[in-house]
């Protein structure tokens, strides 16, 4: 066998797919189960994939606590003997919650909280989640540097997220959990605040429900749940309604309560009814409209024949005369318009001498009837007039 048909049967499409298919289940398997980098949007107890955080709310409801989920907003005042559980909800706590959190807190409640940087909550308590690099967790009793074995203390998980306390360490702080990166870092810390507690976790994911089964995550979670609870007893409230449940304000919400329950909403809706109204009342209907009544009218040149026959019926030679010169006064009016037809004649055979015939024989018209046979005279009278004034 040749080295080309080796290559060939190396390359045929049976061979090909079989070893990329091998090589993706080989690339499956081998990817670590934790999803680093990953964000806190799923980070509720309403959840059971293993993003989510219903596994914590179980476990402490078997070990006794009075777990329950608040679906409204914090408001004061609260009860100084609840765990408030914190899990760094997409939309953040207001200054006013915050203030109402803190203030029971500082008279006996408990807190624990995974701190989102830049909210209210994360500043007022000072708190801060620093990016790190992959590194392992382990048990601690301290903030400060630990050059202790840990050997016994090793966790099956990692983080890749230390706390930052922006204040002052106090003599009575407690670490529960750091990494190991050259030093030990935080990455769950407890400190007291006026007469409550508080527990700060960094990564969010220590907490998922992927992360409780491993082996000893969920009794150092329960630790930190029961350091920080005030008495036996204590109910424990995870805050659900900044994790997107509950009744949240909408914008088609907010648009009904202002047209319903404001008087210029009201007042709004009336007007728009009535532009309705209108609008129905101007729109086309489906009945056949009915053509409108038209009156035919004569054109002017049919007038000027029925005056004509009129005239003619009843010799009204005198009466056509007048009309004729009407008609000629206004086609032909002079700058000081005189007042009658008669001064207008005058006024024409005064500026033009050679018409005096024809005004002579308007004049004559005016006065008396003409035989019809004359009354054409009349018609070459003005024809002459009009042709002089014209130039």
């Amino acid at each position: 066998m040749s080295a080309g048909d080796s290559t060939e049967r190396w390359l045929t499409p049976r061979v090909v797919f079989t070893a990329l298919g091998v090589l993706t289940l080989i690339a499956i398997l081998a990817l670590p189960e934790e999803d680093f980098g990953e964000g806190i949007r799923s980070l509720t107890t309403r959840s059971y994939d293993g993003s989510g955080a219903r596994g914590v709310f179980e476990v402490a409801s078997r070990l006794g606590w009075r777990v329950e989920r608040r679906e409204t907003p914090l408001a004061a005042p609260l009860d100084s003997n609840t765990v408030y559980v914190v899990l760094a909800p997409p939309e953040p706590l207001t200054t006013g919650e915050v203030n109402a959190l803190l203030d029971a807190v500082r008279r006996g409640a408990g807190l624990f909280v995974i701190p989102e940087n830049r909210t209210p909550l994360a500043d007022s308590l000072r708190l801060r989640r620093t990016d790190a690099p992959r590194m392992m967790v382990v048990r601690s009793r301290q903030v400060v540097r630990d050059s202790a074995a840990f050997g016994s203390n090793k966790f099956a998980a990692w983080a890749n997220y230390t706390l930052n306390l922006q204040k002052p360490i106090a003599a009575d702080t407690t670490s529960f959990l750091t990494g190991l990166y050259f030093t030990r870092v935080p990455i769950a810390v407890g400190f007291s605040l006026g007469r409550g507690r508080v527990v700060g976790l960094a990564d969010p994911g220590l907490i998922r429900n992927r992360s409780l089964r491993r082996p000893l995550m969920g009794v150092e979670i329960m630790r930190m749940f029961g350091w920080v609870t005030p008495s036996i007893g204590a109910p424990m409230v995870f805050t659900e309604y900044h994790q997107g449940f509950g009744q949240h304000a909408n914008v088609s919400g907010l648009i009904a309560e202002a047209l319903l329950d404001s008087a210029p909403g009201r007042t709004t809706l009336q007007l728009i009814a009535a532009a309705l109204i209108l609008l129905a009342a101007l729109a086309p209907r489906p009945i056949t409209p009915v053509a409108p009544e038209r009156i035919e009218r004569r054109s002017p040149l049919e007038h000027v024949g029925a005056l004509a026959r009129a005239y003619e019926q009843v010799g009204a030679t005198r009466l056509a005369a007048q009309r004729m010169v009407r008609g000629l006064r206004r086609r032909h009016p002079f700058g000081g318009v005189p007042s009658t037809d008669a001064s207008y004649l005058g006024a024409i055979k005064l500026r033009h001498p050679e018409t005096s015939n024809y005004v002579d024989t308007l004049e004559t018209a005016m006065q008396r009837a003409l035989p019809p046979a004359d009354f054409v005279s009349v018609g070459l009278a003005i024809d002459n007039i009009e042709r002089t004034l014209n130039g």
